[in-house]
């Protein structure tokens, strides 16, 4: 049995490895053309990301950069009375703030020299506090309540979001900045110069803080570890998530010459070209294998990209490969289990022949195993069958001739060794009778105490020379004889032969003491 399990086991193994290659080849390439066509889908939809979010910021800030716009040109029905328009600037303007959307900071004009009568410096600047009021703005400048000649100006004439409106004649968001002497927080700003019956006034603005604009870009978040960017025109951070301290102080270029990251750099260099694109870089900041969708915002000048983890977007190729994994490893189960079962079934012959055979080779007897399926299974156990039932009946002749001759050679045996035995009762008869003869022929008589009388009759051969020799020694020491007479009158023969034989009995009985005395 252990080789038809090994057999089946074989089966299925085989069975399971081709399933499982066809799966590995399969699966990896549709993971490949699933990897490719959700990155180029997650490309697309980071790029469609990107536009709409920066659409959406382009709006805001559009939103922010009427109000400047609207207060220029409401400028136009002030009051030509230079005393009368400080007044009238105190009414529109927190008027026209209770419309103003929530990233507005402040609204704010501030007047060329003398528009208010007799002033160098003049302004009316309203903000929104942290409850949500609007109240103005002191500033230190000549004029206002509180001015400390001691203290430094607030010399709005020389800031970048005074002069530069009035360089391009239109509206101007400035680079980020820190309002020292005045909101005293981070800031943007958007500018317009404002003129009064064709005269200019001065430059309307609306001031949106960093922090705002900030809580709005972390909230740009289009998976769970992607984030977005937003330079200026410049390549200064306005929002950076990943490193908060770098906003306002530093630009994206230096922070890849810092970061020596060539992905960086090339990033920014083109979001500063005011293009939109798409690449894949290495994060500097994450340090993971990412791709970054940028797009520039409207009128600001600004760029902003939204850098998203290939991780996260192969996440759902991820969490796809972990159930095609399990889907595989029940599908792997299940075949194994029903190969397991289709194979025993289709053994379930071959085990039946084997059984067969195990019981033949131990009686011999005829087989019926019963296999009888119309296909090679079935003609192979008929012919087993058959074969079976030819070599029980040759088995069972050859077991009645084998007992019939093992019969024919234990009877031959007996008969032999019945002869055997007659033989040598034969034999030990003759024997007796020689020795019975030799005493006769060579008796050794005793004459007296010291003397023996040793007659030798008929032929004396080699045999019966060396018993006489042998029997004459003996009775010699036996009887301490010092006299032997040996009588050779009745010896058929003397020859060379018997005369060695005599003359080494005579040496023998002279070394036992005794005298030897031939006679006759």
């Amino acid at each position: 049995m252990g080789a038809l399990l090994s057999f089946r086991t074989k089966i299925v193994l085989l069975m399971l490895v081709t399933t499982l290659l066809v799966m590995i080849v399969g699966g990896l390439g549709i993971d490949r053309m699933t990897q490719r066509t959700l990155l180029d889908q997650n490309e697309r939809y980071a790029q469609q990301v990107a536009a709409s979010t920066a659409a959406e910021i382009g709006d805001r800030f559009s939103q922010v950069a009427a109000f400047p716009q609207t207060l220029s040109a409401l400028a136009e029905t002030a009051g030509t009375l230079p005393d009368r328009r400080l007044a009238w600037y105190n009414v529109t303007i927190p008027a026209l703030f209770k419309a103003a959307p929530p990233e507005i900071l402040s609204l704010t004009t501030f007047f060329v020299p003398d528009f208010i009568a007799g002033r160098q410096y003049a302004k009316v600047w309203y903000v929104r506090d942290h409850t949500g009021q609007v109240v103005p703005v002191t500033i230190n400048i000549p004029g206002e309540i509180g001015y400390d000649k001691s203290q430094p100006l607030y010399d709005y004439f020389k800031q970048e979001w005074y002069t530069a409106p009035l360089k391009a004649q239109g509206l101007v968001w400035s680079e980020p900045y820190y309002d020292a002497g005045g909101a005293n927080v981070n800031m943007v700003t958007a500018s317009i110069p404002a003129f009064s019956h064709g005269t200019l006034a001065g430059v309307a603005t609306a001031d949106v803080e960093i922090d705002t604009i900030n809580t709005f870009i972390n909230t740009i978040k289009p998976t769970e570890h992607s984030y977005a960017l937003l330079i200026s025109r410049a390549g200064t951070f306005i929002a950076n998530p990943r490193q908060p301290e770098l906003v306002l102080s530093s630009t994206i270029s230096t922070t890849a010459e810092r970061l020596q990251s060539s992905d960086l750099a090339d990033l920014g260099s083109r979001m500063l070209s005011a293009t939109s694109g798409f690449r894949h870089l290495r994060d500097p900041f994450s340090n993971l294998d990412s791709i970054a969708a940028y797009h520039p915002i409207g009128q600001t000048g600004w760029s902003m990209v939204i850098i998203i983890p290939e991780a996260d977007l192969l996440r759902p190729l991820n969490q796809l490969r972990l159930a095609l994994l399990e889907i595989g490893f029940l599908a792997m189960s299940a075949l194994a289990l029903l190969g397991w079962l289709g194979t025993s079934r289709l053994l379930r012959p071959f085990t039946v022949l084997y059984e067969g055979v195990q019981r033949f080779s131990n009686d011999h007897s005829a087989l019926q195993l019963g296999i009888k399926h119309d296909n090679e299974l079935g003609h192979l156990a008929a012919a087993f069958e058959q074969m079976s039932a030819r070599i029980a009946s040759s088995y069972t002749h050859l077991e009645h001739e084998v007992s019939a001759r093992t019969a024919d050679l234990r009877q031959s045996l007996a008969e032999r060794d019945r002869q055997a035995s007659e033989l040598a009762e034969a034999l030990a008869e003759v024997r007796q009778k020689e020795q019975e003869v030799l005493d006769l022929s060579v008796p050794i008589v005793p004459l007296l105490d010291d003397t023996l009388v040793v007659p030798i009759i008929g032929v004396l051969s080699t045999e019966r020379a060396i018993s006489f020799l042998q029997t004459l020694l003996a009775a010699v020491e036996a009887r301490q004889a010092r006299v032997v007479i040996m009588d050779i009158t009745g010896l058929a023969l003397i020859d060379e032969r018997i005369a060695d034989l005599l003359l080494q009995a005579a040496s023998a009985v002279r070394l036992l003491g005794a005298e030897l005395i031939m006679v006759g």
